[in-house]
């Protein structure tokens, strides 16, 4: 008996770019993906590099990001720029693809004088999450002070209907 071959779903790639300038103690939201009907995104990467926004020369600041999935409807949850021990690091958990920290240091008085921006930040996961109609996946940024940075990215995500 021959086996018939099944039809494989199509898959859609997605290159998403982020630019962000005077990252603060605010949430910032890149909407990276909206659903208009039910799909998968699976196999994120993302890339990105951060530089001074502000602040003192010779300060330092945190800046946490996460690329999460928001529910149709749903607020953005709390990032926490602050590395605390045993701390949360997003609520809710559930929803982070991908998360990170990055220390940007204020080494000249403008970004210009500063040079070349750090190196860049690649993180990639195979997880899954099924979306609804009107679901998006984002990418959010916080910082421990105001204006502390300015990011680049460019993200990447496969989508199966």
């Amino acid at each position: 008996m021959k086996r018939q071959r099944t039809s494989k779903r199509p898959v859609d790639k997605a290159l998403v770019s982020v630019a962000l300038d005077g990252i603060g103690t605010t949430t910032s939201e890149t909407v990276l993906y909206t659903a208009t009907k039910a799909c998968t995104v699976s196999s994120v990467r993302s890339m990105l590099s951060f530089v001074a926004g502000g602040g003192t020369i010779g300060t330092t600041s945190l800046v946490a990001w996460a690329i999460i999935h928001k529910r149709d409807g749903q607020q953005i949850g709390t990032a926490q720029p602050v590395l605390t021990d045993g701390a949360n690091f997003y609520e809710p958990e559930q929803d982070v693809l991908l998360h990170g920290y990055a220390f940007v240091s204020v080494i000249a008085a403008t970004i210009a004088s500063q040079g070349a921006a750090g190196l860049p930040i690649v993180q990639e996961t195979k997880t899954m999450r099924k979306l609804k109609a009107g679901d998006q996946i984002s990418m959010i940024f916080r910082a421990n002070a105001t204006d502390q940075a300015d990011v680049r990215a460019v993200n990447q995500l496969f989508i199966k209907e």
